[in-house]
């Protein structure tokens, strides 16, 4: 071989290592702009779910903490509760039940008025929830409903359950209103922020059945001024766990929440006129009916 040809050769040998190092080069830069992009991403999600996190908890009381998450699935879950095995229960194991009252009509939107009173913090009103949400979701559907926990120093503290600050229902039946006066958050032992705020009448209908939390009142006609049943029963329970308990037949959550929800929804149908048909003409919800009425004659 000439020197002009191994010159040659050497040189396109030269060319093609050189073609290699760009290529390679290339595939770096792109390597790291992937890299770089991917880690730009992870921050992006991190913070945003950071953000997500805070307006949730910052939608409780100025941020104090409360509620703690979105309660709608959880509801709809206990929607979902096949209607017969709800109805199978019958009052189940409901120590207390609405009873009958003489107050004036209560309306909103032309329709009677479903109203609770209570506060985050309050492990009575935790327990109370679950069985309301129950029995309001055979009439209408929640939006925006919260989950909490009632107060940390408190009997039965830590109980998961819904929260209605800043809830909103529909029905064509029914109003909904749900008012937690008080956060979960502690100002000092016994004190907590403040958070909804009832009216005049509220006020004075809170002072006239025990000034005490949950209060119920069902269309001025039926009021539940105490749980249904003992918050002990949920202890240790996450709000998924209690969800999923309510379906299975003779379990102690199906008992009390399922129970006491045929109590509060027989309540429900005696100030809708028995509407709808469908949820009012269940065989329990009649006998519960009666049995508030009789007891409460």
């Amino acid at each position: 071989m000439t020197s002009t040809a191994t010159a040659r050769d050497q040189r396109r040998r030269q060319l093609q290592l050189e073609a290699a190092a760009r290529a390679r080069a290339v595939r770096v830069r792109r390597r790291r702009r992937r890299l770089v992009g991917g880690a730009v991403a992870v921050v992006v999600v991190a913070v945003a779910a950071m953000i997500g996190v805070a307006a949730v908890r910052g939608s409780g009381s100025g941020g104090s903490g409360t509620p703690t998450g979105d309660g709608v699935p959880i509801a709809k879950m206990l929607a979902d509760t096949p209607q017969q095995t709800i109805s199978a229960i019958g009052l189940g194991s409901a120590q207390f039940l609405p009873f009958a009252v003489h107050d004036a009509p209560l309306t909103s939107d032309g329709k009677p008025e479903v109203l609770y009173l209570g506060a985050d913090y309050c492990p009575f009103c935790a327990a109370e929830r679950w069985p309301l949400v129950l029995a309001l979701s055979r009439f209408g559907t929640f939006t925006n409903l919260g989950l909490t926990t009632s107060g940390e120093g408190e009997v039965f503290a830590g109980t998961h359950t819904f929260s209605f600050h800043d809830s909103a229902y529909r029905s064509d039946y029914i109003s909904f209103v749900g008012r937690e006066l008080y956060d979960n958050v502690p100002i000092s032992r016994g004190r907590f922020h403040p958070l909804d705020k009832a009216t005049d009448a509220e006020s004075a209908l809170l002072a006239k059945y025990g000034n005490a939390f949950p209060i119920v009142d069902f269309g001025g006609r039926y009021v539940q001024n105490k749980a249904s049943y003992s918050p002990g029963i949920l202890k240790g329970m996450s709000a998924n766990d209690i969800a999923m308990a309510v379906g299975i037949p003779q379990s102690p959550v199906a008992e009390a929440i399922g129970g006491s929800a045929n109590a509060l929804t027989a309540a429900i149908c005696g100030v809708t006129g028995g509407k709808p048909a469908a949820v009012c003409t269940d065989p329990a919800i009649v006998a519960a009916l009666s049995k508030i009425n009789a007891s409460s004659g």
